[in-house]
């Protein structure tokens, strides 16, 4: 497990989101997380828990979702390898927590307690640098998304999707997709089915 950490270390250190961290904070940071290996189904974090750990992907894919009255779960967010989890609003708050994350493939995660991170953003400046950008990252993907629900039709809904999203399409399960779009898997079976005769 040595040398998995290792490696996978060395992936995070490269990930373009973690760019202008210095060589003193990574030596500050590396004996914070450890590696962690999750199988389908998994939760990370369950609604009604407190929220303390970030998780870096480094393979593997999962759903951040919100559980309805009804009991159905609804997709908030879909990440994959090279993205990070842990509900910022839930460990920002310090309450029981609103949202469930859960594994859709087994997945390989570096894991860090927030606090943990969050006491170095004061020793390094570059750190603390890194967190307010992914803050407003998180800003503006939450507003782009709710612009999207609430003036969007289906078909644009996808396109923007697939455009933003690209490589997800290779990782995640269809219906949870239809799930993060607001339509029904069938529906989306319908939206490509017809992309696909219109680029035959």
């Amino acid at each position: 497990m040595t040398k998995d950490f290792e490696r996978y270390f060395a992936l995070l250190k490269a990930a373009p989101s973690f760019e202008g961290v210095t060589s003193a904070a990574w030596r500050d940071l590396k004996p914070l997380f450890s590696l962690k290996e999750y199988k389908a189904n998994d939760h990370f974090l369950v609604a009604g828990e407190r929220a303390t750990q970030v998780g870096f992907i480094l393979k593997g894919a999962l759903r951040e979702y919100f559980v309805s009255k009804e009991g159905s779960g609804d997709n908030k967010t879909l990440l994959i390898a090279g993205q990070s989890t842990g509900s910022v609003y839930d460990l920002m708050s310090g309450e029981p927590s609103i949202v469930s994350i859960e594994f859709i493939k087994p997945s390989v995660v570096l894991v860090a307690d927030f606090n943990d991170l969050m006491s170095l953003n004061r020793i390094h400046r570059c750190l603390e640098e890194l967190h307010h950008r992914n803050i407003m990252e998180l800003f503006v993907s939450k507003s782009q998304r709710e612009f999207e629900l609430l003036t969007m039709d289906a078909k644009s809904r996808y396109e923007r999707f697939l455009a933003t999203y690209p490589e997800h399409i290779k990782h995640v399960p269809l219906y949870h997709i239809a799930s993060y779009l607001g339509i029904t898997p069938e529906a989306l079976s319908r939206l490509r089915r017809s992309q696909m005769s219109i680029v035959q």
